[in-house]
């Protein structure tokens, strides 16, 4: 999927279930977890070793939400972003 149809998605959902904080909960833990296999299948693929140590870095940063917490702006800011670095490791890696 590309990142214009990732973000759409990722506005889409937070808009329609703002009021229902379960579902984009949810939503939230699953785009985490998508974008943290995507980032380690990525990272197999990456021959540069400081870029591949960064990687892990982010894929580490991606936590998905426990049952107690609440999506945030921030939650939401954060996931527009790591599709932004998809989108530039897939191209920086001759690809999508």
């Amino acid at each position: 999927m590309n990142i214009i149809m990732n973000k759409k998605e990722i506005l889409k959902e937070f808009i329609n279930s703002v009021d229902n904080t379960n579902k984009l909960k949810e939503f939230y833990n699953i785009k985490i977890n998508e974008f943290k296999t995507d980032l380690i299948k990525l990272n197999k693929k990456t021959k540069n070793e400081v870029t591949k140590i960064k990687i892990n870095e982010v894929a580490n940063l991606l936590v998905e939400l426990n049952k107690n917490d609440k999506v945030s702006n921030d939650n939401i800011v954060n996931l527009l972003q790591y599709c932004d670095l998809l989108e530039e490791l897939k191209s920086a890696n001759g690809g999508k």
